[in-house]
């Protein structure tokens, strides 16, 4: 590579010489920002230097008009170049280079963290800690070390250990806010946080605003609302002015101390009248309030006056809202959302996919689902992310399953295991409920159920209740009947053991089959499990009752229907139905005069709308 040289102007006579390497390093330093500390006049003058050496030939060049010590003949080091800088300029003198710098590992209180993490559970932290001299900054280290290399626990031991000890100065509020910070992190341990922030009130340690957030979040993060109050009460009584964490944490706080929706709006109402501004987490931390209570038309207003303060949503946000609507089935709503998602540059995510398919599925929606399916494998091959996950899949399979689209069902299927996505019981029960509502038989649905058994998939009731429900349509009652036995098996496990929508399908298996007799039994056992008969069970048996010629039991089933207030009975119906079993000699009769009374008023209703 070769560049001319010109003495600042245009000429066709010049000198061409090769460009050093040491200037090419200089040119491949790190791009200093506008707002970097290091001085621009520093850089200028290192540049120089580099390309200063002895292998480059622009020493022999004349020289320019403005002399400068780094235009002295020779090569000028670091060493010369950082004390004429600091002679002239007055600078601090230069940091020394990470290489240079004393490695954090030699550092005591590290030293002395590696000793403690490799102690064993039921060592005594004296081992190592006794005859150790530490002051307040190396304390506050060496429980950060051992906290984040070990465990809180750990940490919480080593200052319980300094704490008996006076020559050790541990009331700090610095100490005090780091073990709380440990704590409040942790998922499984946040009420210790609490502990320490008493033990810290107790030994008259004044907590600052790092200290009292701690506490707020860590009492959030327990679901101790009382206690979480109480903090923020002590904050302000302290005269600690809270800041935008510490409002983000109480709002949090109303999520995971009892949908508190209401009061998190409170919350963010008292946030923006004492002055502070909210920011983006803390409008996404209500709108994640708002989405878990199932307020979606809370979310909403929240996401739009995020967007009236000027404050631009983040794909959680957008998220947020996606999930109140899905919860609530507002597939329009969540269409919208998306829409005005797209409209901000941000960039949906797989889960805002799933989560807008997911409200087009639960508002019964099917050909939405798979317009945004097809929109998310199009969007996966142009930006090279958003894989459909098995969640999609499932999400997907289940609007086809309720469509009635058996065929497309099954093609998602193929398409799942040519992707290598591991199914789930999810997939399964989609796929049942597709082949029970496409009445494809049931050999195909117990087929498919063997089939994830063998690659590991466990049945649960609601899979083995589509069963029952298949096999029953087909009048398979007995292999019924054996998948029943086999659940009362599993009468321990909760997610196994029969349940009312089994009993109820049992027995409309056994109507269709009319065994009559085997339906009563199940009857009674239904009752005898505690179970209370849903109006599909009464159905059924009156169903039994009538074609079965069971006149007296009728009776008795119209009388706990009639004493059930939780049964939505028409009065007409059930005085025709009491007469029904009550004369049996007018069954013919009464059947069709309420067949024919039904068809009057359908007639009727039709007419009118």
């Amino acid at each position: 590579m070769s560049w001319e040289r010109s003495s600042g102007h245009a000429s066709t006579s010049s000198q061409t010489f090769t460009v050093p390497s040491s200037f090419v390093a200089a040119l491949c330093l790190p791009h200093q920002p506008r707002h970097s500390r290091r001085p621009k006049v520093q850089q200028r003058w290192l540049v120089a230097a580099l390309s200063h050496t002895a292998e480059s030939p622009v020493s022999s060049a004349p020289k320019p008009r403005r002399a400068s010590p780094r235009r002295k003949s020779g090569s000028l080091d670091g060493a010369k170049l950082k004390q004429w800088l600091e002679k002239r300029y007055q600078e601090q003198p230069v940091r020394q280079s990470s290489s240079q710098q004393v490695p954090s590992a030699a550092r005591p209180e590290e030293q002395l963290g590696k000793a403690l993490v490799h102690l064993s559970a039921d060592a005594d932290v004296g081992q190592v800690l006794e005859g150790v001299t530490l002051q307040g900054r190396h304390i506050t280290r060496l429980l950060s070390y051992v906290g984040e290399h070990a465990s809180p626990r750990r940490a919480l031991a080593v200052f319980e250990w300094l704490d008996c000890r006076p020559e050790y100065q541990t009331r700090d509020c610095f100490i005090y806010t780091r073990l709380m910070s440990l704590f409040s992190r942790s998922p499984s341990d946040p009420r210790t946080a609490l502990r320490i922030f008493d033990s810290m009130q107790a030994a008259h340690v004044q907590p600052d605003l790092v200290a009292f957030n701690a506490a707020i979040s860590a009492a959030g993060k327990a679901g101790e609302w009382n206690a979480m109050l109480r903090v923020f009460k002590s904050m302000q009584s302290a005269g600690v002015r809270p800041d935008v964490y510490t409002f983000t944490s109480l709002i949090k706080a109303c999520q995971t101390c009892g949908n508190r929706w209401q009061k998190a709006i409170a919350f963010f109402r008292q946030m923006r009248q004492s002055g502070v501004q909210p920011n983006v987490q803390a409008y996404t931390a209500l709108v994640g309030v708002c989405s878990h209570a199932g307020q979606h038309e809370a979310a909403m207003d929240t996401l739009q006056a995020m967007d009236a303060a000027g404050v631009q949503p983040d794909v959680r946000a957008f998220n947020g809202v996606l999930a109140a609507c899905a919860a609530g089935g507002k597939w329009e709503s969540a269409w919208a959302v998306m829409a005005a998602m797209r409209r901000s540059g941000a960039a949906p995510s797989a889960v805002s996919f799933n989560l807008l398919m997911s409200a087009c599925e639960r508002a019964g929606q099917p050909e939405r689902v798979l317009e945004v399916f097809t929109r998310m494998q199009r969007d996966a091959v142009r930006r090279g992310a958003l894989a459909p996950t098995l969640v999609t899949y499932n999400t997907v399979l289940s609007a086809c399953a309720k469509g009635g689209m058996h065929e497309r069902a099954m093609q998602l299927y193929h398409e799942m295991q040519a992707q290598q996505l591991q199914p789930d019981i999810f997939t399964l029960t989609s796929l049942l409920h597709a082949c029970d509502r496409a009445g494809k038989g049931w050999q195909q649905s117990v087929g498919l159920a063997h089939e994830f058994q063998r690659q590991g998939v466990k049945l649960n009731a609601f899979a083995v209740n589509i069963l029952i429900q298949t096999l029953g349509k087909w009048g398979e009652w007995e292999q019924a009947m054996q998948l029943f036995q086999k659940m009362k098996m599993h009468m321990d496990k909760p997610d196994l053991r029969p349940n009312l929508i089994t009993y109820a399908n049992l027995i409309a298996a056994c109507r269709n089959a009319r065994q009559y007799q085997l339906a009563f039994a199940l009857y009674d056992q239904l009752q005898e499990q505690g179970l209370q008969p849903s109006a599909y069970v009464f159905d059924y048996m009156l169903d039994i009752c009538k074609e079965g010629g069971f006149w007296q039991d009728g009776l008795e089933i119209l009388k706990i229907m009639q004493a059930r207030e939780d049964i939505n009975t028409d009065g007409l119906a059930m005085a025709a139905l009491e007469a029904l079993f009550r004369n049996p000699a007018i069954a013919s009769a009464a059947r069709a005069a309420i067949a024919s009374g039904r068809a009057t008023r359908r007639w009727i209703d039709a007419s009118h709308h």
